[in-house]
């Protein structure tokens, strides 16, 4: 992979940053900056620390989470470019009482805007950060805008997607704050009027929480022949107490033959949760007797999956 030829800017000490009351901002009345884009061809990857302002922060509710999420923005002036799927180093604040500020104990959060950022002029990034108590991430909720912080990358290679054809099969399958690459892809297909990329391919979704809802069901709307939208339920167990994920259970079969013809899918969760899906298909691959027709077992159509990059899987 090729190095970023991007400018770096000069790393410099963040002021001491003060705690303050929530704030909620509504990102779509910040200033605009008027800049025509070009496309970024080449991979950013950055491990410096460097001091950024935060420019809004805005209160995203859920209706089935006690744990609800905050969308970040992140002033960065151009120098810190990414791409959808690649995750930001936040380190902790001074005065943090969970983690004091260390370098060495990064959170990592999912940048949830395309490569443009939200305002589609390239100095910013947002975030998606799911505020539990008593962690680093409450902490980080409560940063006003103006607030700076020390911020590092983006690295990581598992939510980019495995084909940018604009023709290809995408299935996302995220719980919690895990919907931010998803909503960033998502956004890219069918938000950002981008002259030379019009998607014309499937984009399915699953997150078992109402996280930019409106948004979807947008989309949805918008696109009915190129965008699917569930909700995965994590309250419901099977006959055996176990979870049940009743939207994918549901859509398996078809979730299993759109694999095999090349889709690819990515999983955003807890790495506990994804187990239940994998048998889940396994059951499906049982009951279509494929291994009857063609002498396969179902290691290797799951190795075949995993080899050709299409089993992309970020867990946390």
């Amino acid at each position: 992979m090729m190095q970023s030829s991007y400018p770096k800017p000069s790393p410099y000490r963040c002021s001491k940053i003060i705690k303050k009351p929530y704030t909620q901002v509504n990102l779509m009345k910040i200033y605009k900056h008027k800049i025509t884009l070009k496309e970024i061809l080449i991979l950013p990857s950055y491990l410096d620390r460097f001091c950024f302002k935060l420019l809004g922060n805005q209160f995203i509710p859920s209706y089935r989470d006690q744990f609800y999420g905050f969308h970040m923005s992140i002033y960065h002036r151009g120098f810190l470019p990414h791409w959808e799927g690649q995750v930001f180093g936040v380190m902790p604040p001074p005065d943090n009482p969970f983690e004091p500020g260390d370098a060495t104990k990064l959170s990592y959060f999912s940048a949830a805007s395309t490569r443009y950022g939200e305002f589609f002029n390239g100095r910013t990034a947002d975030l998606c950060v799911r505020r539990v108590p008593d962690t680093t991430s409450e902490t980080i909720c409560k940063l006003s805008p103006g607030d700076k912080f020390l911020v590092t990358g983006p690295t990581r290679k598992a939510m980019l997607l495995g084909d940018y054809s604009p023709n290809a099969k995408h299935i996302f399958v995220a719980t919690g704050s895990g919907v931010a690459p998803a909503r960033a892809h998502i956004r890219r297909f069918f938000k950002e009027d981008i002259p030379n990329f019009k998607y014309s391919g499937l984009a399915w979704l699953f997150q078992d929480n109402n996280f930019y809802d409106s948004e979807f069901e947008q989309y949805l709307g918008d696109y009915p022949e190129n965008f699917r939208y569930n909700i995965l339920s994590r309250e419901e167990t099977n006959k055996s107490g176990g979870k049940k994920y009743v939207s994918f259970a549901e859509k398996a079969e078809d979730i299993f033959d759109q694999l095999q013809k090349g889709a690819y899918i990515y999983f955003s969760m807890q790495k506990g949760q994804v187990e239940p899906i994998v048998k889940a298909l396994k059951d499906v691959f049982a009951t279509k007797k494929v291994s009857e027709e063609k002498n396969l077992v179902w290691e290797d159509v799951f190795a075949n999956w995993k080899s050709n990059s299409q089993w992309r899987v970020e867990s946390y």
